[in-house]
């Protein structure tokens, strides 16, 4: 027998199918992510329940390829802390939200906006770091493997490389100044990625003694991570342009429709990496910095649902089909949160 709980569950569940954007708020999103069990409860053809339930089963599918190739991950993964998520909002620690230009170099920007924070915290140092030199060490030291070889090409960086080449060393954003526009040069080999600028002489031996360690967090634990350890975590996220309202910072949750047109045929949307700074356990939503300066949003900061976090990283569509996947490691990495310990 269906109890009264349940019926109410489900009921929110199957508005959220039908309209996502009213219910987002009032919808126990735990109940929905992955849940078959209850869903199964209900009539296989009652409104809207044969959407929630393709949608569980294929979350649901993605969390078991997950755990099942966990021992892939590039670093530690955090171990969460017993309770109910507290509210927390990191965004006090940062410096003004600064603008990547035209170049897809996101990762860095969201990268070193964490390692600032922390020598901030921890070290009381104010120090901008150079997002030319990890965008240019990242690609030529972390990038060996090949499921990443390309990105020594192509334009763009995943999130975790981006975090992890934070062991490789940091430098003065003094010593390589980021420029929004690149001048014409050519590239230099190995690194033919045409968003790459030409190194300074000598810069590698201009690294700052920092040492970070980095660490994976699962998604629907960032939430956790925030209120526990109070420090921000680097994530990729699939944006779907139409959603994203410049004024306010608020990213919309995509359609089903949307979801399925961008992973056809790559209609409005891209990858984006962005720094979770915060989390509003009412809203049930994260705060983020974003690296389109400060006049985007609230003073460069903006806001998503928890639902979007889990249901939509960059990686998330691939997810079920781990197992297939050669490049398998880079998907799953790419599908965790990315923060550090300044050691």
């Amino acid at each position: 027998m269906i109890n009264i709980k349940n019926a109410f569950v489900l009921s929110a569940l199957v508005v959220a199918a039908t309209a996502p954007g009213a219910a987002a708020q009032e919808l126990s999103f735990d109940a929905l992510y992955k849940n078959t069990g209850l869903i199964n409860m209900f009539p296989a053809a009652a409104p809207g329940v044969p959407k929630v339930r393709e949608t569980a089963e294929k979350n649901a599918a993605g969390a078991a390829q997950e755990l099942a190739y966990e021992d892939l991950l590039v670093a530690p993964l955090w171990k969460a802390v017993p309770g109910a998520a507290a509210a927390v909002d990191l965004k006090e620690g940062f410096s003004p939200a600064r603008y990547q230009g035209n170049r897809n170099v996101c990762s860095v920007f969201a990268t070193l906006g964490l390692a600032e924070y922390l020598l901030l915290r921890k070290e009381k140092v104010n120090v901008d770091l150079s997002e030319e030199f990890l965008y240019y060490n990242a690609k030529l030291k972390f990038t060996d493997s090949p499921g990443l070889q390309a990105y020594k090409k192509e334009q763009g960086l995943v999130g975790y490389v981006a975090v992890e080449a934070l062991t490789g060393g940091v430098v003065a954003e003094k010593e390589w100044p980021f420029l929004a526009v690149l001048p014409q040069h050519v590239p230099v080999p190995p690194l033919t990625d045409p968003d790459m600028g030409v190194p300074p002489a000598g810069i590698s031996g201009k690294t700052l003694q920092y040492s970070f360690a980095p660490q994976a967090v699962r998604r629907s634990e960032i939430k956790h991570f925030l209120a526990a350890e109070r420090k921000p975590v680097v994530m990729n996220l699939m944006l779907y342009f139409g959603n994203i309202d410049n004024a306010s910072g608020r990213v919309k949750d995509p359609s089903e429709s949307q979801r399925a047109r961008c992973f056809s045929a790559g209609d409005n949307c891209s990858g984006h990496v962005v720094l979770l700074t915060g989390y509003d356990p009412a809203a049930r939503e994260y705060y983020f910095r974003n690296s389109w300066g400060a006049n985007w949003g609230r003073a460069g900061f903006g806001t998503v649902s928890e639902k979007y976090v889990v249901e939509n990283c960059e990686s998330c569509h691939f997810l079920p089909q781990l197992g297939s996947l050669g490049w398998r490691a880079v998907a799953l990495n790419a599908a965790y949160g990315w923060s550090a310990e300044l050691e």
